[in-house]
């Protein structure tokens, strides 16, 4: 899979079962290649452990600009690290995480912790 990473714009991995484990595995990945910057990771069963390495890499890495985490179980506790790593992340404009069973003040942090011009979707929790 890093192989892959390394030479891809946009990589997709939704609907497998990656977990907190393959979460922490990518996001040790995106911290040191350049690319990709799309990455689908929609129902792959990423908790909120997931979601802390996924915020891991989004402090360092300035090359992703969309990520989508669909369907997964991020929740509240995932949702507050990511919401710390966009205040620093200059790339991003892109991410979805809905269904991921975050709350309403939770989202609400999400999207007062990045300003300017992005794309957000949380929809049904």
């Amino acid at each position: 899979m890093i192989c892959l990473m390394s030479n891809s714009i946009k990589v997709g991995l939704g609907r497998n079962e990656t977990g907190d484990t393959g979460a922490r595995v990518l996001s040790d990945a995106l911290q040191v290649i350049e690319s990709p910057t799309q990455l689908g990771l929609s129902t792959t069963e990423i908790g909120a452990y997931g979601g802390r390495a996924l915020s891991d890499a989004l402090q360092v890495s300035q090359n992703l600009t969309q990520l989508s985490s669909y369907d997964n179980g991020i929740g509240d506790d995932g949702a507050r690290a990511l919401s710390d790593a966009l205040q620093v992340n200059q790339s991003l404009t892109q991410l979805d995480l809905a269904k991921n069973e975050i709350g309403a003040s939770r989202s609400e942090s999400i999207w007062s912790s990045y300003a300017p011009v992005m794309i957000l979707s949380f929809g049904m929790t």
